[in-house]
């Protein structure tokens, strides 16, 4: 697909592309009211060793999700281009996916790769400040706003060992809701000011 044929009314996508990728999460995990299997077990089920390839292939998602989570850190630390974090923001999406039946996966990785062609096409049209690239890395403001990136992470590496959906279930949201907590306006001014 052309990154031409994708219409953006003027930087909505940039402005917004936090909740864009959030909302695409949300319907891929949707799925799951009309399929239970997520696509790892989809493949597997029926495979006598599928407990040690059920580990295997979540752990592979776990490294997906772990590059993801260190590229969009850095990234967004030492304020490089956006083209690297969403270089990131697509490992991550690879790794995310994982869990998601059929359809969610397909659908995460087709709007991900949809926000990252309207991204790219949105940065080859602006010109980059070299000035913000020359100043020192900003740490923990990236990794405030990663942190439910590298929560998953985490959830990722005790659902791989565990292959326990309850224990990732509980993990997530206490990622989603640490990102939350760390993200609100009171919290962000405090850091800023």
């Amino acid at each position: 697909m052309s990154a031409d044929a994708i219409p953006d009314p003027p930087g909505f996508a940039a402005r917004h592309q936090f909740w864009l990728r959030q909302l695409i999460i949300a319907i891929a995990f949707s799925t799951y009211l009309f399929d239970r299997d997520d696509i790892v077990w989809r493949f597997i089920k029926n495979n006598p060793s599928r407990r040690t390839q059920e580990h295997l292939l979540f752990c592979v998602a776990t490294l997906f999700i772990g590059v993801g989570a260190a590229i969009c850190t850095w990234t967004r630390a030492n304020r490089r281009s956006p083209r690297t974090k969403n270089a990131g923001e697509f490992l991550f999406a690879i790794g995310l996916a994982s869990l998601a039946p059929l359809p969610g996966f397909i659908m995460l990785l087709a709007g991900e790769m949809i926000l990252t062609c309207i991204f790219l096409r949105q940065e080859a049209a602006s010109i980059q400040s070299p000035s913000a690239q020359s100043s020192s890395p900003d740490w923990t403001a990236a990794l405030r706003h990663e942190v439910a990136k590298w929560g998953m992470f985490l959830t990722m590496i005790a659902f791989s060992i565990t292959l326990k959906d309850r224990l990732a279930e509980i993990l997530a949201t206490i990622s989603v809701l640490t990102w939350a907590i760390c993200n609100l306006p009171w919290s962000r001014n405090r850091h800023h000011g």
